[in-house]
């Protein structure tokens, strides 16, 4: 069986699976509400990737980040000018605005088409589909559903996602806090296939490792780090420099990162541990030799991480701008009722009474009363809240950040 056609029975069989872990979870699920939704969002991630190399890895890398996080709710996505949100994590200062601008433009044009149906969370889970396909990968139904969060803490980033100099230990606890396991870690490190990443991320190995000044990663090939010191200079580097995780193959999703790692070029050392463990050397091996099988192990990962603790059903909102949530509207207060309009009776001026001849006490003086009408009463017209209005994402092309992993 060729591999695409594998790779589309294992999608069939993780759709029956995982569609019974939560079954409001489906492929199709905007089928009747917004039909066009899959598309659109396939056409902004391929204008995104054509117009930026980097906006394919970087939209893969948001999706893991948002899911390892607080679940595949888009949290990564709120905004807050206090900056207190996983976006502004350290651990995540890295991720490109390129892939927030093209999911943003994304739900941009779907807001357009069908407002206020298809969240978020779902948009980021599509557009990483798209991306993996365009590379060349393989192609799975998403399952769709789910629905963005409420809330999202740069304090509940840390410990929570793969990091570029973890162990195989540290990475199975990272993974088995949204129930993935070794062979997950091993498929969607694949995901370096394509991608890039800064100086920082390795140059301890290629100058200090284990804290030895000096000191070079065994595991590297010379010839390797030889090349990457060439790349990223001891103390000198720049740091918006981006280095491909797999320089051969860069723009294709394929298993030669697999290959690589077998001869001492992963560039990363929790890639490169994944051969040097004899945990997963096998894993490596397969996948290496076995281009079909490393695409359906994949696909299903891919499956599995998406299903980490999404919202569903009634659970959060269906945001309308991907950066905040949606405001509360009160409902608004009753009207204010105007007292009834009644015109003043006049007061009748009593008759001059005639001064006696004779003298005598005076006559008492009648009381002036005022016959000017009162004022009107002036009511104030009730103001109703409203919702915030969605201002329009623009799709901005920024330079990479600083320092990080792409």
């Amino acid at each position: 069986m060729k591999g695409r056609e594998l790779v589309i029975l294992w999608t069939l069989v993780g759709t029956l699976f995982f569609g019974s872990l939560d079954a409001q979870l489906q492929a199709g699920f905007y089928a009747a509400s917004c039909p066009n939704a899959d598309s659109i969002v396939r056409a902004t991630v391929i204008a995104g990737m054509q117009a930026s190399q980097i906006v394919g890895p970087s939209v893969l890398r948001l999706f893991a980040h948002d899911c390892f996080v607080n679940g595949c709710d888009a949290s990564i996505m709120l905004v807050d000018p206090v900056g207190n949100v996983e976006k502004n994590a350290g651990d995540n200062q890295s991720l490109q605005q390129l892939a927030f601008d093209t999911i943003n433009q994304a739900k941009l044009a779907l807001e357009q088409a069908c407002p206020g149906i298809v969240s978020c969370a779902d948009i980021i889970a599509m557009a990483a589909e798209v991306v993996v396909n365009q590379m060349r990968g393989p192609s799975w139904s998403v399952l769709q559903g789910r629905r963005d969060g409420l809330t999202s803490q740069a304090t509940g980033v840390a410990g929570h996602l793969p990091g570029a100099h973890m162990d195989l230990p540290a990475l199975q606890a990272v993974f088995g806090n949204i129930g993935l396991g070794v062979q997950d870690i091993v498929a969607l490190s694949g995901a370096h296939s394509v991608g890039f990443s800064h100086c920082i991320e390795f140059t301890d190995r290629l100058y200090s490792f284990n804290g030895v000044p000096g000191a070079t990663d065994p595991s590297l090939s010379p010839g390797y780090a030889t090349t990457l010191q060439g790349i990223c200079p001891n103390g000198n580097f720049n740091p918006t420099t981006l280095q491909p995780l797999d320089p051969v193959t860069a723009a294709q999703f394929d298993n030669v990162y697999f290959q690589r790692l077998q001869i001492g070029q992963g560039l990363l050392f929790s890639d490169q541990i994944l051969f040097v463990d004899n945990t997963t050397t096998g894993l490596v091996t397969t996948y290496a030799n076995n281009e079909a099988q490393f695409f359906n192990d994949f696909v299903n990962s891919m499956i599995a991480m998406g299903n980490a603790g999404v919202l569903t059903g009634s659970q959060g909102e269906v945001r309308l701008n991907c950066s905040v949530v949606n405001a509360v509207v009160s409902s608004p207060p009753a009207p204010v009722v105007p007292p009834p309009t009644t015109t003043p009776t006049p007061v009748p001026v009593p008759p001059t009474v005639p001064t006696p001849a004779a003298p005598g006490p005076a006559a008492p003086v009648p009381p002036v009363v005022d016959l000017t009408p009162p004022a009107p009463v002036v009511i104030p017209t009730p103001t109703v809240p409203t919702g915030p209005t969605v201002a329009p994402q623009p799709f901005v092309s920024s330079p990479p950040p600083p320092a990080g992993t792409s």
